[in-house]
């Protein structure tokens, strides 16, 4: 990125809860970080004049104007078009049919591309992180639900609408429960942090209501301050870490559902490697070896000979360099 010294870039991750904003050289060197409250229930217009008002401040801030910045790539959790143009659906923004590119580009003078966030977190990482050099890949993130990005043969498959890679939304139940998307039995209903917790939850609610004695009594109870409401999967980790039955068994159950899905996606793509991504990944050992295990046990072994199933390379960082990649190649400034 020599070519580029003076040149910077901006990756946005634009979630139901905040928006974040990377400001970063074109090698991808991340400068400054800053982030605003996504106000979903007021709309998209007003979302992408919240993202436009920051995207102006920040290059003032940073003494630069529309020449200086090859442009902004935002990552979103929804379905966009090839184009990198229009939101078709994001149902946590309550988005459909939003032209992000075409108003944000008229009112910040630089070029703007929009595209998953999955997608995104998979071009970090192959660009920049666990991914790089590997040109059979798969990212899959972890969090609220499941999402993936492909790559193959050095190119982030995208299937005819831009809709490949919908991971999470394989069903690994066919009689299980209905997921947000209106299928039955997917993958993220089992394998993601939204479900882990949701299992759990549910045992301790049972377990409050019956008697017991402190032997019997979870110390998630006394992890949450007996607030239910504060569960999450660090909780249930560090409970499982102290010995927990009900944290380790759930877990137990978390890893296998993990990796019946990583199994269907070895089956199918023959990867080099599986890079995991997003908050449940940064449970660390206590997800990944057995994680790792399971997989051994139930993938084909011509397919393990040389695939490596490891954490994300970048932390919280795969989707903003994942957006400014994105910039670079669709600018024409990468091959």
């Amino acid at each position: 990125m020599s070519d580029f010294p003076n040149k910077y870039a901006i990756g946005i991750d634009l979630g139901g809860t905040f928006i974040k904003f990377n400001y970063a050289r074109a090698d991808g060197e991340i400068i400054y970080r800053d982030k605003i409250p996504t106000r979903v229930t007021f709309g998209s217009s007003a979302i992408l004049s919240d993202i436009s008002s920051r995207i102006l401040e920040l290059m003032k801030k940073h003494g630069h104007g529309p020449a200086d910045v090859i442009g902004c790539g935002i990552g979103c959790p929804g379905t966009v078009d090839l184009g990198f143009r229009n939101v078709i659906f994001a149902p946590n923004l309550k988005w459909k049919d939003v032209n992000v590119k075409d108003v944000l580009e008229k009112e910040t003078g630089i070029p703007v591309y929009i595209d998953n966030d999955a997608n995104l977190a998979a071009l970090g990482e192959y660009w920049r992180g666990a991914g790089s050099g590997f040109r059979d890949f798969i990212c899959v993130t972890l969090g609220t639900g499941i999402g993936g990005g492909i790559v193959v043969n050095g190119q982030l498959l995208r299937g005819q609408d831009n809709n490949a890679a919908e991971i999470g939304h394989m069903t690994i139940d066919i009689n299980g429960s209905q997921c947000g998307c209106g299928n039955y039995g997917c993958w993220e209903r089992y394998g993601s942090a939204t479900a882990l917790v949701e299992r759990v939850l549910n045992i301790l609610k049972t377990m409050n209501q019956a008697p017991r004695s402190a032997a019997t009594r979870s110390i998630i109870f006394d992890l949450c301050s007996s607030d239910l409401s504060k569960l999450n999967c660090e909780i249930i980790f560090e409970a499982a870490r102290q010995n927990d039955q009900v944290a380790r068994n759930a877990v137990v159950q978390q890893t296998e559902y993990i990796a019946i899905g990583l199994v269907s996606l070895i089956n199918i793509f023959n990867p080099q490697r599986i890079v995991m991504v997003g908050g449940l990944a940064a449970a660390g050992d206590a997800l990944f070896k057995p994680v790792i295990d399971a997989v051994w046990k139930k993938a084909p072994k011509v397919s393990l000979k040389n695939l490596l199933i490891t954490p994300g390379g970048l932390g919280n960082d795969s989707g903003a360099l994942g957006a400014i990649y994105l910039v670079l190649k669709e600018g024409g400034l990468l091959k």
